[in-house]
């Protein structure tokens, strides 16, 4: 809170949930030694906020370059505010590693490198039962159907692991499957 209070940034803490997503960031150093404020792992279809100096102007999100490949920028940022910039990492990003890019307005036209984790989106997955309610030593029938984050189908040969848990939080059984190609 101390060091984003000094970039000028107000943080309310109102929660634990919110405290450990405020721990999930790097701060990282640039050439001005001022902080910017990055999430380590980013999310496909969905806006992300970066804190930073006034001289951060650009971040962009490329492929890591390597083997005499450069790197591809897959999202560029747009500003939402004093010191704020908004990175949107396309829906169909793959997971992965990448290179977050940081442009800032100095006079050597600084930029650094971090590398941030591209994680794709959970599993939906629906469970239906035969019926609502079943006695001790009945045997458990049903289906539970998973969907990717696009509300299709998971991918055949999806693993899933399942577990049964009781009322007083005590594990009765797992097991682990492989969906179909209809996500069941």
């Amino acid at each position: 809170a101390m060091l984003a209070q000094s970039i000028g940034v107000d943080v309310i803490v109102t929660n634990a949930e919110l405290m450990s997503v405020l721990l999930q960031f790097i701060v990282l150093f640039s050439a001005t030694d001022a902080a910017t404020l990055i999430p380590t792992q980013l999310l496909p279809g969905t806006p992300t906020r970066i804190i930073g100096p006034a001289t951060l102007n650009r971040v962009q999100l490329a492929s890591v370059a390597g083997g005499g490949r450069p790197a591809v920028v897959l999202a560029d940022s747009i500003p939402c505010g004093p010191s704020c910039l908004e990175l949107l990492v396309p829906a169909n990003t793959s997971a992965g590693t990448y290179d977050l890019l940081q442009t800032y307005s100095t006079a050597s036209g600084a930029t650094t490198s971090k590398k941030v984790e591209v994680v794709g989106m959970p599993l939906v997955c629906v469970v239906e039962l035969i019926k609502p309610i079943f006695k001790p030593a009945e045997t458990l029938q049903g289906r539970i159907v998973c969907f990717s984050d696009a509300l299709v189908p998971a991918a055949k040969g999806t693993a899933i692991q399942v577990e049964i848990i009781d009322p007083n939080d005590i594990k009765i059984a797992r097991t682990d499957h492989m969906l179909d190609a209809f996500g069941i």
